[in-house]
């Protein structure tokens, strides 16, 4: 009996190796990516993040999900050996809208422990101008003949002057409050009033342009839209 007892242990020593063999997935300098404050002008943002097995196991990476269209974040191979790292070309593409953004990588692979790891990017986007409440111009209920009246404004969030100058507007038709040259000092607003009067009923779309002296908006563009029903006044046609 007692010349099994070695037999025993040799095989349970095999069994507790097997089960110490795995692959396991990490992110070199963690999960979490942050650019701070950016601006429009940098778009698409891009980094490269690393990462490795740290297992004892060929690690093989399954499937790589942002969480949305405008990221992309290829990796140059896939099946990692142990102390093997691959890297992932992420970019970023940034809307012209202020505030913090967030985004996330959902990577799949056969690490047991963690099947799915998650990477986390962050930035901070800051506007020289900022157009206000909304980017565009939202019109009212809209008639035929009728003038229907929108408002945004236009802020000046930098530390420098900011000039606003060949105003461009469509249709023609309608009429904005910008001319001439406008200088916006920091922190300063400019109201935009937009009075549109449609000819016909269905969708109505505008569109007002301007040229800056800002680097990030050198030209700012504040679309417009509304519904525009019958009037029993006008001709509808």
């Amino acid at each position: 009996m007692k010349r099994y007892i070695p037999v025993l242990f040799i095989l349970m020593a095999c069994i507790c190796n097997a089960a110490d063999a795995q692959p396991k997935l990490e992110i070199i300098n963690g999960g979490t990516f942050d650019w701070h404050k950016v601006s429009p002008k940098d778009s698409p943002l891009k980094t490269k993040l690393q990462l490795k097995n740290v297992g004892n196991e060929k690690l093989i990476i399954s499937n790589v999900k942002p969480s949305c269209g405008c990221t992309t974040a290829p990796l140059d191979k896939t099946e990692l050996n142990p102390g093997e790292t691959a890297t992932m070309d992420v970019s970023v593409v940034i809307s012209p809208h202020s505030g913090p953004i967030e985004k996330t990588i959902r990577v799949s692979s056969n690490d047991k422990t963690q099947p799915e790891t998650i990477i986390t990017l962050k930035a901070d986007i800051f506007l020289a101008l900022e157009v206000k409440p909304t980017n565009y111009f939202v019109f009212g209920e809209m008639k035929v003949g009728e003038e229907t009246t929108a408002k945004v404004s236009i802020r000046n969030s930098s530390t420098e002057d900011i000039s606003l100058t060949n105003f461009d507007v469509t249709p023609a038709s309608m009429i904005t409050n910008l001319s001439g040259k406008i200088v916006l000092h920091p922190g300063e607003e400019q109201e935009v009033t937009a009075k549109a009067k449609p000819d016909k009923k269905g969708y109505f779309n505008c569109n007002l342009k301007m040229k800056t002296t800002s680097v990030d908006f050198p030209e700012l563009s504040i679309p417009g839209y509304g519904s525009v029903a019958e009037s029993p006044i006008f001709n509808n046609k």
